[in-house]
């Protein structure tokens, strides 16, 4: 395997170009090629003084790689000055014979191997100044890379299926209630509810069915019995309450059939008729899974005034006010 180093010219005094060649065996050759002739890098009698403020290489690391190249003496007769580019390092050799020779040496491979590039080019300038040929020498091949062995990547987990089945929330659910009327009558009764929500933004729409028994009212000799059979369908938002439960607040237009019928009289009559009203409250449930045991209580208005009358214009009014109480049990997915 070879590595290639290209020392790119710069102004100054026009030089050739230097390739350096590493032979990855048991020995390693240096050749400096120029357009007429193939040199060998030879030691000098002098040697260079490094500086500049650069980190990869240090001048250091290029004083060691000229340390092997060149023989050390004690005077100093030029000065390398190491300056940093964009995408090179810029080689000003300051030489009392040539005056300033600059190259720009790209940046290419580690530090060691930026570190050798400059090292050649240095020397081949001295080489061709002072041409003192002390015999070949030898290029250190620089240290073989260090392997790096990356962390262990934990697998992803495919949640994107969970998501999706996780996108609506729902149940069914089906109650014994209490209501109590304005006029304190209390009667039982039931209700089948079913919810619908968004599981982000917890979000729905309910629907109810309520039914309840007859509740009576006195009217001179006798009295009627009435009762309502109310739907309800409206938006609701549930609240989590750290996983143990839930808390559904909801507010819905209702419908109702009223049923109304005389007891006591000489002469009775059957009533049937329709009434809208607007019914809130709220629903407590206690997940277990996929069953939640739950409590409600809901109040309710109604709009019309419904009345039993009599022939000699004597009436009761139908209760327009109701108040709920549910405990019952639902199935379906809650949190």
């Amino acid at each position: 395997m070879a590595n290639r180093i290209m020392p790119q010219l710069g102004r100054g005094r026009a030089h050739p170009s230097a390739e350096v060649v590493w032979n990855f065996s048991r020995r390693y050759n240096v050749r400096i090629l120029f357009p007429s002739t193939v040199l060998v890098v030879l030691a000098f009698s002098s040697r260079v003084e490094v500086v500049g403020k650069v980190t990869c290489p240090t001048p250091e690391q290029v004083t060691a790689e000229l340390a092997r190249i060149l023989p050390e003496r004690a005077e100093v007769h030029d000065r390398a000055e190491l300056t940093q580019r964009r995408r090179a390092i810029r080689l000003v050799l300051h030489t009392a014979q040539a005056g300033d020779l600059v190259h720009d040496i790209a940046v290419l491979g580690g530090c060691s191997t930026l570190a050798a590039a400059i090292a050649v080019t240095i020397a081949a300038d001295e080489t061709e100044l002072h041409g003192e040929a002390l015999g070949p020498v030898g290029l250190h091949a620089p240290p073989p890379p260090q392997k790096t062995v990356a962390p262990p990547v934990a697998p992803i987990e495919p949640v994107v299926a969970a998501r999706q089945s996780e996108h609506w929330l729902g149940d069914v659910g089906i109650s014994a209630l209490g209501t109590l009327s304005d006029n304190a009558k209390i009667a039982a009764g039931g209700r089948l509810d079913a919810e619908l929500l968004s599981a982000r933004f917890r979000v729905g729409g309910r629907f109810a069915f309520t039914a309840a028994n007859e509740r009576s009212v006195p009217l001179e000799n006798g009295h009627f019995e009435w009762t309502r059979l109310g739907f309800a369908i409206g938006p609701l938002y549930r609240f989590g309450i750290r996983k143990v439960a839930v808390l559904d607040l909801h507010l819905e237009p209702s419908l109702a059939v009223i049923l109304l019928r005389g007891v006591g009289f000489t002469v009775t009559n059957h009533y049937i008729g329709f009434d809208a009203g607007l019914s809130g409250g709220l629903r407590m449930a206690f997940p277990l899974r996929h069953i939640a045991p739950f409590f409600a209580l809901d109040l309710a208005g109604w709009l019309t005034e419904q009345r039993a009358m009599l022939s000699n214009s004597d009436y009761a009014v139908v209760p327009r006010f109701e108040a709920l109480l549910c405990i019952g049990l639902s199935v379906g997915k809650f949190l």
